[in-house]
């Protein structure tokens, strides 16, 4: 979002600060100063800057919802120890790592149901015992496989 607005004005060619375009004062001090720029240009660049405000908003209360998560505290200061690693980086690594262990606690739970039916509708089938062994083996790999 903000490429955009530093692409606008390049593109209008707009002399602009580039370390200062950013901040509200400045920003708004460059729309009163805009001469000789198509109509729509401080428009556009009204609704860049209200979008970016917007994003910038809902991370901040984003981050901050999180950050209060008595669930991943923890881990997020486990991960905050490894150099380079921020706050942002470490809630991300830890809602990866959460979502990551509900979807394969999950998937191995539908794999073993699924497992434990076609096996179960095999050995009606067949009536034999023979394969009561190898329905608890597959099973067993396909739970396995998952968790890996």
């Amino acid at each position: 979002m903000k490429n955009k607005t530093a692409g606008l004005l390049m593109k209008c060619g707009v002399p602009y600060e580039k370390k200062r375009l950013h901040g509200r004062a400045y920003f708004r001090e460059l729309l009163e100063n805009i001469e000789e720029v198509p109509e729509s240009l401080p428009t556009l660049l009204n609704m860049s800057r209200s979008a970016m405000d917007t994003f910038e908003l809902a991370q901040r209360r984003l981050v901050t919802a999180l950050r209060e998560n008595k669930n991943l505290a923890e881990r997020v200061e486990l991960l905050m120890t490894i150099p380079g690693v921020g706050e942002v980086t470490a809630l991300t690594w830890a809602l990866r790592l959460a979502l990551w262990n509900v979807s394969a606690a999950s998937a191995t739970r539908s794999a073993i149901a699924d497992c434990v039916a076609h096996n179960a509708s095999r050995l009606a089938k067949s009536n034999a015992v023979h394969y009561r062994s190898s329905a608890t083996s597959s099973c067993k790999v396909a739970s396995l496989r998952l968790r890996s």
